[in-house]
């Protein structure tokens, strides 16, 4: 039997094999750290998304609620009597409207809805005949909402806001021509 000759080997098939495989670990390992990054960005962008569209219907409806009430209503007459004097002017602060909680699919929102009164516009021209100057001014609100994911404060990255303002024509009782007249 003649087995040939014995040849010495030196092992670089090992240690080329050993760096490849360390090459591969490493993008693989980079690759996936990627991935995760995306996911957690696709994820924040999910909740902002559906925190917007819920703060958006939130803020309609309770824009469509405030057009149909009457200016008597305490929802509307209560931002009126809410303000603080500050060097001989009103400064108004925000009413309340509710804070709830709407479940979404995995996690809820927190709703914070406020009106705010801001300056009243008093009318300076009459033009329907028996109506006075400034007999009417015009109530101007600003309806503020803020949504954000349960469990997170205020201002976190998907926090959204939505303002809207709505105004409301009305008699002005600050003024009565029957004690003013000689």
């Amino acid at each position: 039997m003649n087995y040939g000759s014995k040849q010495k080997q030196s092992g670089a098939v090992l240690a080329i094999s050993l760096v490849l495989l360390s090459a591969i670990t490493l993008l693989a390992a980079m690759n996936m750290q990627r991935a995760g990054l995306q996911t957690r960005i696709a994820s924040n962008i999910t909740h902002k998304e559906a925190t917007f569209n819920t703060v958006l219907s939130e803020q309609d409806r309770w824009f469509f609620d405030l057009s149909t009430m009457d200016l008597s209503n305490p929802i509307l007459s209560a931002p009126i009597r809410q303000f603080n004097l500050n060097a001989g002017t009103k400064v108004y602060t925000p009413s309340k409207l509710n804070q709830l909680s709407q479940a979404g699919t995995a996690y809820a929102i927190d709703i914070d809805n406020q009106l705010i009164m801001t300056d009243v516009i008093t009318g300076k021209n009459s033009l329907a005949s028996g109506e006075e100057v400034n007999n009417r001014v015009l109530f101007r609100y600003r309806l503020w909402s803020r949504g954000d994911i349960s469990g997170r404060p205020a201002g976190s990255s998907t926090s959204e806001y939505q303002v809207s303002g709505i105004s409301f024509p009305a008699l002005n009782s600050s003024k009565n021509t029957l004690y003013s007249q000689p």
